[in-house]
């Protein structure tokens, strides 16, 4: 595709962007997590330290690091982290268009992936709102398999396409552990794919490490390299996953969480039919289907990762996030399948319609991004109320001491503190080693001065608020959900040598 055309796409990725107010929209949902996170980063304090999280945090520290910039320019916090994750979404935009034009061998299927990513349910929301791991994740997905497909228009600059390949699913992995799913499908496509040899998988791989070397460096000189590998490799072990409902997750998948089957999310639905016509012709004319895949560059690599992406969701899925790691290959296929249609169109007698399947599907695409429920959705409170909540939590804690949110993180954030434990939200994998129910805040003996809450129950509740604290939560909190409690002295002290004697 020209250049001129994946800059355009850049640019409507970002006015959409600037459609849902990155200046005032507040921090909202685990983006708050992970703003504080890449706060404290760009602090000084590496991920994993500040808060208990198991995915890989590269998305953080990107994220950390436009943080740390906008402080030398001047820029606020919020803004410079949403900026990262917006000029990230744009890429991604422009690289859906790039893959589908070299997969299909025409412009056409590459403006409608393009459109089809922006129409992904909440990416264009959670990249405006910032700081979330899996828009990062998007972008080097996509780079990868632009790399890949590059690899063979050009025998003399191949190694060096298998390298940016490696380096980018690399940083796919290091972004969200999932994607080491796209390294073994690149791999795959290295052995076995166009002109595929040892020689060609092992630069990749080789590629691939180099980005996973730096950022275990990182965290080795931050002193943290134990902390890392353990909650990123170690506690994710632990965690339950529930039995999966097949219907009700397909359903998760394929409707992109709307909770409705009609009517069906265009990527998702193309992705069905672009998979159930490969499964035909490969059972009709299995040498044809060998032949196309091994003599394509890049349609191997992406057939097994688009695949396996969505096996993935569909067997493990929370909320809508998770949608974003099979997006780029729903984006993709809608472009690759109207294109299919239209030339077997353009063969037949409804030659016709030849001209109108990209402008229906275009249609019924721009039609879901209006109607997105989570564009539309609009909280009761802005940036700025967050600030001021943020400036409370400062004033309390130069005056009381040490302040312990939980799902309040965001708060700590933007008042520059660190959390009394850096348990700011439970989940399974924490679950998994520590058990909620009689978890109590202690930090070198001591319990927390201030308790901040949002989100979820407070974890070891009973154990120590009715006793210990009383409750202070402003008006200001209350009206973002948030509930604050104050230590009562000096029982709560008792409380917790008691417990720390334990």
């Amino acid at each position: 595709m020209k250049r001129t055309f994946l800059v355009c796409w850049a640019l409507v990725a970002m006015l959409a962007c600037w459609r849902v107010d990155p200046v005032a929209r507040p921090l909202t949902g685990d983006n708050q997590l992970y703003f504080y996170l890449a706060e404290r980063a760009a602090s000084g304090v590496a991920p994993h330290v500040s808060h208990v999280d198991t995915k890989n945090q590269l998305g953080v520290l990107i994220t950390a690091a436009a943080i740390s910039t906008g402080r030398a320019l001047g820029v606020d916090d919020v803004l410079a982290s949403r900026l990262a994750s917006i000029v990230f979404l744009a890429a991604s935009v422009a690289l859906a268009a790039e893959l589908a034009t070299l997969l299909a061998g025409s412009a056409a299927a590459g403006h409608l992936a393009a459109l089809a990513l922006l129409a992904s349910r909440g990416l264009v929301e959670h990249s405006t709102t910032g700081n979330n791991v899996k828009v990062f994740l998007l972008a080097f997905v996509l780079l990868a398999h632009v790399a890949m497909a590059r690899s063979g228009r050009s025998q003399q600059r191949s190694s060096a396409w298998y390298v940016c390949a490696g380096l980018a699913a690399g940083a796919a992995f290091l972004s969200w552990q999932p994607a080491l799913l796209v390294v073994a499908a690149l791999v795959v496509e290295a052995l076995a794919g166009p002109r595929g040899s040892m020689r060609r998988a092992a630069i990749l791989l080789g590629a691939a490490l180099l980005p996973v070397a730096g950022y275990e460096l990182y965290f080795a000189l931050h002193g943290a390299i134990g902390e890392q590998l353990h909650q990123a490799y170690v506690m994710t072990l632990g965690s339950v996953h529930s039995p999966v409902r097949l219907l009700h997750s397909l359903g998760f998948v394929f409707t992109e969480a709307t909770g409705t089957l009609f009517p069906m999310r265009v990527g998702p639905l193309s992705w069905a039919l672009l998979t159930a016509g490969a499964l035909l012709f490969a059972a009709s004319s299995p040498q044809n289907a060998t032949a196309l895949l091994r003599s394509r560059a890049g349609l191997l690599a992406f057939a097994i990762a688009g695949t396996a992406a969505t096996l993935f969701t569909v067997y493990d899925h929370q909320g809508v996030p998770d949608l974003f790691f099979p997006d780029p290959y729903f984006a993709v296929a809608t472009g690759l399948l109207t294109v299919a249609v239209m030339r077997a169109a353009k063969g037949s007698a409804l030659r016709q319609l030849h001209s109108l399947v990209p402008i229906v599907v275009a249609v019924a695409l721009v039609a879901q991004f209006g109607r997105d429920a989570m564009l539309r959705r609009v909280p009761n409170y802005d940036l700025d109320d967050q600030k001021r909540a943020a400036a409370v939590v400062r004033e309390q804690h130069d005056t009381v001491g040490s302040v312990w949110a939980y799902g309040a993180v965001h708060l700590l954030g933007l008042a520059h503190l660190d959390n009394h434990v850096p348990f700011g939200l439970f989940f399974d994998d924490v679950e998994s080693v520590l058990a909620a129910d009689s978890f109590v805040p202690l930090r070198d003996g001591r319990m927390p001065e201030l308790i901040l809450q949002s989100r979820r129950p407070l974890p070891g509740a009973a154990v120590y608020i009715d006793r210990d604290y009383s409750e202070i939560t402003p008006e200001e909190f209350r009206s973002q959900g948030v509930r604050a409690w104050r230590r009562l002295a000096p029982r709560g002290a008792d409380l917790a040598e008691k417990h720390a004697a334990d």
